[in-house]
């Protein structure tokens, strides 16, 4: 650390001037280095502060310009203070993902929008600006629209023919089939059990009978409901019948086992469906 000391001077021999100075270590020899002072020449106690703290608003400062600078020759210094006489405002702090945030954080960005409980008015053309809506509670409103500017459009009615809309496409999941050479012999046949919260949807099914004599009766139940009735002609006979998914035929209900039933107890019904289950 650098020693402070003073530099005597003589002008003339009767007045005795000093150099404020500090003594350094340079090349193995202590010198003096004197100490300079920035002041005001038009001020007598304007004199400019180093120091390690955040100043007093009350301290004075260098005026300083950016070289090369073409604004105006009057130049107005500015300092940022947190308050009045205190330090330095310090810059906001930025909140990373995953951060906690709790209703008393202040400080930090937000994101801001136009509260409106109505749709806002078009800006007057293109390459304007343009704030983003949000309801009055904070909600911000979002509209999905297409490269052109149609925007998708929302309603609780059936839309009209020319209305706006999403394109989607269903997924249909958990395509089951079931086959067998005698159902229905004596008893309901499961074909799919009940689930809670899902149903069955039949999108196909093939049904061929042997059986001689009266034209047997079948048909799909929903528990001890009727939901597709079929009848066969006696003898040599079968029904057929299919859609393309996600179209269906029928469905059961929901958390309802799907059974087909045959009304006479004879054998030789060969059966085969095809069904998805969803909710």
């Amino acid at each position: 650390m650098a020693t402070f000391n003073t530099i005597g001077l003589a002008e003339p021999s009767t007045i005795t001037k000093n150099l404020a100075s500090i003594t350094l270590t340079r090349n193995s020899s202590v010198t003096h280095q004197e100490i300079l002072t920035v002041g005001d020449p038009e001020t007598t106690n304007a004199l400019a502060r180093v120091t390690d703290a955040s100043p007093q608003s009350t301290m004075f400062g260098m005026v300083t310009r950016v070289a090369g600078s073409t604004v105006a020759a009057n130049y107005i210094p500015v300092r940022l203070v947190a308050a009045s006489g205190s330090s330095f405002a310090e810059p906001a702090i930025d909140y990373v993902h995953d951060s906690t945030l709790t209703a008393s954080t202040v400080q930090g960005p937000a994101v801001l929008l136009r509260a409106s409980a109505a749709a806002p008015a078009a800006v007057s053309g293109d390459d304007r600006f343009v704030a983003q809506w949000g309801l009055r509670t904070g909600q911000a409103v979002v509209t999905i629209a297409d490269s052109a500017g149609a925007l998708a459009g929302t309603s609780s009615n059936a839309p009209s023919s020319n209305a706006v809309g999403l394109v989607v496409r269903p997924v249909v999941s958990g395509m089951q089939t079931y086959a067998a050479s005698t159902t229905g012999q004596s008893s309901a046949t499961t074909i799919a059990s009940s689930q809670a919260g899902s149903k069955a949807y039949v999108y196909a099914y093939t049904i061929t009978s042997t059986i001689s004599g009266s034209a047997p009766q079948c048909g799909f139940y929903d528990g001890a409901t009727l939901k597709w009735p079929v009848k066969l002609s006696s003898g040599f006979s079968g029904a057929n019948l299919a859609v393309s998914p996600p179209a269906y035929l029928f469905s059961g209900s929901t958390g309802s086992p799907l059974t087909f039933n045959v009304a006479d107890s004879n054998a030789g019904m060969t059966v085969g469906i095809a069904y998805w289950v969803s909710t």
